[in-house]
């Protein structure tokens, strides 16, 4: 986590010294230190707090191994079959889904559905807080040995938690099994749009060369933008919904979501076989909110 000036490392140290009692562990680094770790950052940061166990995760093959996991303890995936609402029955219960290949019954439902949530909750006349807010992404040519670690800057905490309906960016970057790098963060609130904006990936770029300076030597080979499940408290949204028994969510995690992903699941699952309120359950049940 980098920083620009003393005064932002004096704010990383506060906030990582109220997460060490947790046991997470950390390492202040002064100037001459984050040239000794990462010497192609600018020279004129002020330091850096140093989170030795974080890892990274590569998504797409998580999920996959997620899915595989689940089917060979029983779960059964049906790819294809578009979910067009829930299925009530006369005394508004949630008893399954219905698709575009026929109703599916089921003794609970659970909505999973990242930004297009709010779609499936409303035909069980539930509306969400849920927004969807966009994200850019930027891949470069091959840099090997750009960074050793992945980093963010400490204004990216600032970014998630806030509201702001405009464009804010903030330097996250990290290298690829292939040699290439990951730049990011914007975030806005455009709708549905998922299409890449030039002025928004050009903002990415210039936020990363303050940090990089390197990069001036390398190209933007590939830019995407995705949409990530906003929630105004900025948690999400897990357990049921009192308004419409049998109906579960798990949705709103913004940016967190494959992270969160297994306790999420085991939320939901000491929610529904266990028939209790689990640990951490009241933090984040959707009946926070009105309409839930």
């Amino acid at each position: 986590m980098l920083y620009e000036t003393a005064d932002g490392l004096a704010d990383g140290q506060r906030k990582a010294a109220d997460l060490q009692p947790a046991g997470i562990r950390v390492e202040i680094v002064d100037a001459t230190g984050l040239r000794s770790l990462e010497p192609n950052l600018a020279h004129d940061l002020a330091g850096a707090i140093y989170y030795l166990d974080e890892a990274q995760v590569d998504a797409r093959a998580a999920t996959l191994a997620m899915l595989d996991t689940a089917q060979r303890l029983g779960a059964t995936l049906q790819a294809g079959t578009e979910v067009s609402g829930v299925w009530l029955d006369a005394g508004g219960r949630v008893v399954g889904v219905t698709t575009k290949q026929g109703d599916i019954p089921a003794g609970a439902v659970v909505c999973a559905a990242g930004v297009w949530s709010n779609d499936i909750a409303r035909s069980a006349g539930v509306e969400l807080p849920v927004r969807p807010r966009k994200g850019h992404i930027l891949v470069t040519s091959r840099a090997p040995g750009l960074i050793a670690h992945p980093m963010l800057e400490g204004s990216y905490a600032a970014s998630v938690t806030s509201a702001a309906e405009g464009i804010q960016v903030a330097l996250v970057a990290e290298m690829t099994a292939g040699g290439t790098a990951l730049l990011g963060s914007s975030r806005e609130f455009v709708g549905f749009d998922r299409s890449a904006s030039p002025a928004v990936a050009q903002a990415i770029a210039a936020r990363a060369l303050r940090f990089l300076p390197r990069l001036a030597q390398a190209s933007i080979i590939r830019s995407y933008a995705g949409l990530r499940p906003w929630s105004p408290d900025h948690l999400p949204l897990i357990g049921p919904v009192a308004s419409a028994p049998g109906f579960y969510l798990a949705t709103g995690h913004e940016g967190a979501g494959i992270g969160l992903a297994p306790v999420t699941g085991q939320i939901i699952a000491d929610w529904i076989v266990g028939g209790r309120v689990p640990e951490l359950g009241d933090t984040v049940r959707p009946g926070r909110f009105a309409g839930c």
